[in-house]
Parts: structure tokens; C-alpha cells; sequence
């Protein structure tokens, strides 16, 4: 009689959506021969290695008993299930177009399954009712992510770790902040150098004046070289581009002045001094060296970014 119970050998894919299902009927086949069989059988594993294909062996060849061998086998055909989005899939499926109530509720037992349901309190089925509208609700796909990475999870446990996240996330958005222009501002000449490792950060007049239209008020201050939001220059996204209408770089053709003649006033922007003839400020000290120009000693500030230079006009004359 076994031998009309003979099952086919098994080579399923593992990575097939199918492979769970396809593994569970062959292993109820399998077991059905091995019962047949009786005292026939000379040895489980042995009657196992025979009935599968040379790829699956590569998964137990070094299994020395046949549960050990049925245990690995069930690891790599049946991935763990995640509680939650199983309940998920089963409440939110909808019947499709052109299926019948038959499939429909089929379907529906199908995935009921993976729900791991079992003989609860009311307290009990409340509380994992109120977790899966919880994560069901969530603003944030990073915490509903992570919460979803545990195949279970009661109530207490998911908000716990729901509010870690949720406070870590808010406290990494005060390190991602931009630079704060009215800080730099607020410097004192007398403050300590940062040493030769530190970029130096140069607050310009420009800097202040954008600063200062930034914080006014009800204010709509735009930037003059991109047009949007007043920001400081250096964060200024058209500092380095070129303007397709007078091909000038720093600014964009949307904001070009070349062809249009401005009535109204505006404020201006005093650039850096690449050469200074007075005292220089404590703060620049490490950025100001003496130089001689046709043999008159002077003070210059190097590398100031500026696509400019200058000199004061009391030293030139």
C-alpha cells in the first residue's frame, strides 16, 4: 500500500511566495509514507535524504538525527510570521472584482492563520485591538517600521518603545538644525580663536543685514541673488551659479538686474575689505597678516572669499 503513497521528491524554492504552503503538503505526504510503511522503514533520515533533491540536501547533509534534519527544513520553508501585519492584511482585505463569496472567505481563513489568534480575556483582546489601531494609526513610517520588526508585541511593551522612538527622533532634529546666523552675530571681538584646525566662520554685513530682515516681524524680506527666503550669502543656493541672462556669477535670471532699471531702494551690502590699513578686530587676528605695498608697511586679510579686492582709499591716496 506505501508504495502508492509515495511522495515526490522535494524541491520547492525557499524563496518562492508559495514555499510554506508547498512544504507543509509535502511533509504531511511524507509523514503518511513513513506511517505506511511501518516496520519497513530502515531509517527516517535516511528514507528523508532519498526523497529530496540535491539542492535541498545541502540544507541537512550534516544532520545526524531525522528530527534535526525536519526542524532545519521547517526554518527555511516557514519564515516567522509578524502578528501585527497579519491582522492588518486580514482586516483590510476587500473582496476583488470578480471573485465570489466563496473565494472571498476562503481567502480570509487563509490569512486568518497567520494571526496566531488564541483563547484570550477581554482585557486581553482590548488591549491587542487598541495596539493594532495604534500602529495602524501612526503618523511616522519610522516608528510604525520599527515597531513592526517584533513578531509580537503587547500593548504596554509597543507604546513604550513607540514613545523611545518618537523621543529620539525629535531630539535628532536639534542636531540637524542650519547654522544660526544670528549666533555669529552675536560673537564679542574678545571671544577665543579657534585654533588653525577650525574653519573660520566671517560674519559679513550682508550676514546681518538678511539676519535682521529674517527676524522683522511680518517681514517678506527675499534674497537678492536667488529670490527666495532672506538667508545669509553663504547658504545662498545661487552662489555659485551663473546667470543665464548677463552670465555674471552669484545670482539667478530670475532676480538679473542688467536690462531693468530699479526705482525702488533697497539695502546694501557692504563686501569684506581684502586690505586694511587700521587695527584689525581680536576675532581676526590668526586671518590678518603684514604686508608691504610699494614699500608702506599694511595689515591684509587673507583669503576673506570675496570675489573681489579692495583697498582703502585713504591708503591708496
Amino acid at each position: 500500500m506505501h508504495k502508492y503513497l509515495r511522495p515526490e521528491r522535494l524541491d520547492a524554492n525557499p524563496d518562492s511566495p508559495t514555499a510554506a504552503k508547498e512544504w507543509f503538503h509535502w511533509k504531511r505526504t511524507f509523514k503518511n509514507f513513513l506511517t505506511s510503511a511501518g516496520e519497513e522503514v530502515p531509517d527516517k533520515l535516511i528514507m528523508l535524504i532519498n526523497f529530496v533533491s540535491p539542492r535541498i540536501y545541502e540544507y541537512i547533509g550534516e544532520c545526524e538525527t531525522y528530527d534535526t534534519a525536519i526542524s532545519l527544513l521547517e526554518a527555511v520553508y516557514v519564515r516567522p510570521k509578524n502578528e501585527v501585519l497579519a491582522r492588518h492584511l486580514l482586516i483590510t482585505r476587500r473582496q476583488q472584482t470578480g471573485e465570489t463569496l466563496d473565494q472571498f472567505l476562503q481567502e480570509l481563513k487563509v490569512l486568518a492563520k497567520d494571526c496566531n489568534f488564541q483563547p484570550v480575556t477581554a482585557d486581553k483582546y482590548k488591549e491587542e485591538y487598541t495596539r493594532d489601531a495604534f500602529i495602524n494609526g501612526l503618523c511616522s513610517q519610522i516608528v510604525r517600521q520599527r515597531l513592526l520588526e517584533n513578531k509580537t508585541l503587547d500593548l504596554k511593551t509597543m507604546f513604550d518603545q513607540a514613545r523611545t522612538l518618537d523621543l529620539a527622533q525629535r531630539s535628532n532634529e536639534v542636531y540637524v538644525q542650519p547654522y544660526s546666523v544670528t549666533a555669529a552675530i552675536g560673537q564679542k571681538p574678545d571671544e577665543s580663536v579657534p585654533d588653525s584646525t577650525t574653519k573660520l566662520q566671517f560674519v559679513t554685513e550682508e550676514d546681518k543685514i538678511t539676519a535682521a530682515a529674517a527676524q522683522r516681524p511680518g517681514s517678506k524680506q527675499k534674497c537678492f541673488f536667488c529670490g527666495n527666503n532672506a538667508h545669509a550669502r553663504r547658504f545662498c543656493p545661487a552662489k555659485d551659479a551663473s546667470c543665464h541672462n548677463c552670465s555674471k556669477k552669484g545670482h539667478f535670471s530670475k532676480v538679473c538686474k542688467s536690462n531693468t532699471t530699479s526705482t525702488g531702494t533697497s539695502a546694501s551690502c557692504t563686501p569684506i575689505l581684502a586690505t586694511v590699513t587700521a587695527a584689525s578686530p581680536q576675532c581676526l587676528k590668526k586671518a590678518v597678516i603684514n604686508v608691504r605695498v610699494n614699500e608702506r608697511p599694511c595689515k591684509a586679510l587673507i583669503d576673506t572669499g570675496s570675489s573681489e579686492s579692495f583697498i582703502d582709499r585713504q591708503f591708496a591716496n
